[in-house]
């Protein structure tokens, strides 16, 4: 049952015996000067004319029969607002040099009036915020980092900004024209826990204004809102604020999505990680108190995820090289990776550290390897790798702790159950590497070499930048020394983020030689620490023939230093509709993405649909070479052609060496299905190949 009644914001809060106590439950203080700015705005508009009010929404509570003394009100909506007002009296009575606002402002609005009380401000703060909070409201030494310092100090900007124009009178007047909508909830006589559910229904639903509630304030409503406030504070002091201080608000919602993958090893949409939460741990055997407790221990862990550097300090060269892989994950982007690496974190930091030395190692290489390769063009393929892998390491899999080997870990990478998780070999590694690879990558590529071969102190990945040995702008000097204007821009485009054409280089030097001479360059790299960049001063100039020659040199190096998959023993897992052939129809493949070509059971890759013609033809050339001839459309239009018929192709290119041509000039998927379709049955291969789509999931 509710009472609902409009009264004002001041009105609400007068009267020495009420106090408001913000439930654990509740978010913290949240709101951002952006917030403030048009609170503040909204008094300015009334401030100087009476006959103006303003709506400032909702706030919603019930009153705590527990205690006797006094009114305490438990605020279910509004406490930003009410936090809000009451910082910004704070600012005004501190703004009020000559004493002209009453006195009362102190004692019915920030001050808890009754003698004895346990409270000594009019509004009880959660945890987290209660010692800033009392401290502005009594006057006492404050933490210039809390949300609520911060907004205090922005108000006083505010109102010293106006004070010529606008008395401080009239804003403290205008306050009194503030209204609010105060719903009060009728609890049952046996008290609140009989009305969780109802509180946690009004919580979930309104947040009439502010800032909206994240997925982690949700949870933390979900989890400690329980049948009484001594409760609620226990959990809170002695689990939820752990979490907050290890992870900080905002980290939190990320941190309990990862936590929940662990627990039903299934990737999850960020929209729908609340509702997955509490539909998990309603229907398990958990206590709220249990599930907090997991939840903590596992922060710690995903605090050094988020930031190696509290890790602990260790003479332990194990647990180094594991902070060191940490980091080196983290740099090529690991999102997916989190929920894995806590769980690895949680199950053998403390007793298996030589295994998860290896571990991630073989991780590191793995999503270096697929970074850089990109089987799929979504995450989808890597989402379900991860969960796969922990599936295998949950409680109820592990026999032996055989799934926390290496060994288990790597056979399970090769083998993944979809070709857009695939653990990229060395072929598919080494093409890209000699086409284009990413500077972040590149670096790491290049460190791992220098780290294996060398046996050198590792150099942290951020006292490191990469160099591009041919400049990403070319002056006269350097299309001179690439063979003129023509073949220096086919150089640059074919070759300028090719691994062969970056090198490692400490910060200091980077930008003041990016454009130099090669000779110039030379001298640089002969100086820096790292064996790999010193390697170039053997060559006497950079041209394309030099530059081909280290593309292949590091890209073989590269295969060798970082790890690469085993040979696959396990068909992939696809669905029925995931597999096509040249016998299916154009509208089969209407709207999906390809992924794979596979060619009497031997992988192929491809980028797209538009690559389809040329990938099968040069397929068709490696394997029935002697058969291989021209081939047309059933409008004798060429499709294949020998260099001298090349002409009549519109967009022509060649296949491998050979003295064939493939048609490029491909407007449609339609028209790219249909002429491969030609392609493959001229030569009565339809038989031979597979088309892998991508799963509709992983859009």
């Amino acid at each position: 049952m509710i009472l609902a009644s409009n009264k004002t914001i001041m009105e609400f809060l007068e009267n020495s015996e009420k106090v408001f106590i913000i439930p654990p439950f509740q978010r913290n203080y949240e709101w951002e000067e952006t917030h403030c700015k048009e609170l503040f705005e909204d008094i300015k508009l009334i401030a100087n004319d009476k006959n103006k009010s303003h709506y400032l929404g909702n706030i919603v509570f019930y009153i705590n029969e527990e205690n006797d003394s006094s009114e305490e009100y438990v605020l279910i909506d509004g406490q930003q607002r009410v936090t809000t007002i009451l910082i910004f009296l704070c600012a005004l009575r501190d703004c009020d040099k000559n004493k002209s606002l009453p006195k009362k402002i102190y004692q019915n609005y920030l001050e808890h009036g009754i003698e004895g009380s346990k409270f000594k401000t009019k509004l009880k703060q959660t945890l987290y915020d209660q010692d800033a909070f009392s401290a502005l409201v009594l006057g006492e030494q404050i933490n210039e980092n809390n949300k609520i310092f911060k907004n205090y100090e922005y108000f006083k900007e505010l109102i010293e900004e106006v004070q010529s124009e606008i008395p401080l009178k009239n804003l403290y007047n205008a306050l009194k024209r503030i209204e609010i909508a105060s719903i009060k909830l009728i609890t049952k006589q046996s008290g609140v826990k009989e009305d969780l559910e109802t509180i946690q229904r009004i919580f979930e639903k309104i947040n009439s204004t502010g800032k909206p509630l994240t997925t982690g304030d949700l949870i933390r409503n979900f989890l400690l809102l329980t049948k009484n406030l001594t409760e609620q504070e226990e959990l809170y002091k002695n689990y939820w604020l752990r979490i907050e201080k290890k992870l900080l608000s905002e980290k939190i919602s990320i941190f309990a999505k990862d936590y929940l993958r662990i627990k039903i090893f299934s990737d999850i949409k960020d929209s729908n990680v609340y509702k997955e939460f509490k539909k998990n741990f309603s229907k398990v055997n958990y206590d709220k108190k249990e599930i907090l407790k997991d939840m903590t221990k596992y922060s710690e862990y995903y605090s050094w995820l988020l930031d190696p550097n509290k890790l602990s300090n260790t003479q332990n060269k194990k647990k180094e090289s594991i902070k060191k892989l940490i980091e080196e994950i983290e740099s090529i982007g690991a999102t997916d990776f989190m929920s894995l690496l806590m769980l690895l974190l949680e199950k053998m930091y403390n007793e298996h550290t030589d295994e998860l030395e290896k571990i991630l190692k073989l991780l590191r290489d793995f999503l270096l390897r697929y970074r850089i390769v990109k089987p799929s063009r979504g995450g989808g393929g890597l989402a379900a790798v991860v969960n796969q892998l922990i599936e295998g390491f949950s409680e109820e899999n592990i026999e032996n702790k055989i799934d926390l080997k290496y060994e288990t870990i790597l056979k399970k990478l090769s083998n993944s159950k979809n070709p857009s998780g695939k653990f990229p070999t060395n072929d598919e590694f080494k093409q890209e590497l000699q086409k284009n690879v990413d500077e972040k990558y590149a670096k790491l590529v290049l460190s791992i070499i220098e780290e294996n071969e060398y046996k050198n102190i590792p150099t942290p990945l951020s006292k490191i930048t990469v160099e591009h040995i041919m400049p990403k702008k070319l002056n006269s000097e350097w299309k001179k020394d690439l063979g003129g204007d023509s073949e220096a821009i086919d150089t640059q485009e074919k070759y300028l983020n090719s691994i062969g054409n970056q090198v490692l280089l400490s910060r200091k030097y980077n930008s003041s030689i990016s454009n130099g001479k090669f000779f110039k360059k030379k001298e640089i790299y002969n100086e820096v620490q790292f064996n790999i960049t010193r390697e170039i001063a053997k060559f006497k100039k950079w041209s394309k023939e030099e530059l081909i020659k280290r593309n292949e040199n590091i890209s073989e190096r590269a295969c060798k230093s970082i790890i690469s998959p085993e040979k696959r023993t396990e068909d992939y897992s696809l669905d029925d509709d995931e597999v096509i052939t040249f016998k299916n129809e154009i509208e089969d493949i209407k709207g999906r993405k390809i992924q794979m070509i596979l060619y009497n059971n031997k992988e192929v890759s491809i980028d797209n649909w538009k690559d389809l013609c040329y990938k099968i033809s040069e397929i068709l050339y490696k394997n029935i070479q002697n058969k291989f001839e021209t081939v047309f459309t059933p409008r004798r239009n060429l499709l294949i052609a020998t260099e001298n018929e090349k002409d009549g192709l519109k967009k022509a290119k060649q296949i491998k060496n050979s003295k064939f041509y493939c048609e490029t000039k491909i407007l449609t998927i339609d028209q790219s299905f249909k002429y491969a379709k030609r392609i493959v049955e001229h030569f009565n291969q339809e038989n031979e190949f597979k088309i892998i789509l991508e799963n509709e999931d992983e859009k």
